[in-house]
C-alpha cells in the first residue's frame, strides 16, 4: 500500500451559501435527532417494549443508538 499526496482545497462561499440559514436548518434537524434519540432510549428502556417487540429491531435500534 501507498500514501497519496492529500489535497486541500477551499472555497469562498460567501454569497453562494446563506450561512445563517444553513445553520437555522442544522440546528432545527439536531433538535429532531435529540428527540428521537431521547424517546427512542426511552422506549428501550421499558422491558414490556422490548419483550414485544421484534428481536430484530430491538437489536437494530440499539446498534443505531450506539452510533449516535
Amino acid at each position: 500500500m501507498f500514501d497519496s499526496p492529500k489535497i486541500v482545497s477551499y472555497l469562498r462561499l460567501s454569497g453562494v451559501v446563506d450561512i445563517e440559514a444553513l445553520s437555522a436548518r442544522l440546528e432545527k434537524k439536531l433538535g429532531k435527532l435529540e428527540k428521537e434519540i431521547l424517546s427512542t432510549s426511552k422506549r428501550l428502556s421499558k422491558p414490556e417494549f422490548v419483550k414485544k417487540a421484534d428481536a430484530l429491531f430491538v437489536e437494530e435500534t440499539k446498534n443505531n443508538l450506539v452510533e449516535a
